[in-house]
C-alpha cells in the first residue's frame, strides 16, 4: 500500500534520500564508536561514579 502511494506521488527518490542519509548517519556513529581510544572510553565511563567533581545546587 505504501509503495502504490510512494508511486502515485512521483516521489520515490525521498524513499531513495531518507535510506542513504540513515546508511551514512549509522556508518558515521558505527566508526565513531569503533575508533574511540580505550582510554577515552573509560574515562567516560567513570564520570557517573566520579565523587571528585562538585555537585551544582544540590539541595537535600
Amino acid at each position: 500500500m505504501l509503495r502504490g502511494v510512494v508511486e502515485l506521488m512521483e516521489a520515490e527518490w525521498y524513499a531513495v534520500v531518507a535510506l542513504v542519509l540513515f546508511v551514512l548517519a549509522f556508518v558515521a556513529i558505527l566508526l565513531n564508536a569503533l575508533l574511540r581510544r580505550r582510554s577515552e572510553v573509560d574515562r567516560q565511563a567513570r564520570l557517573p561514579l566520579d565523587d571528585d567533581t562538585p555537585q551544582a545546587n544540590r539541595t537535600e
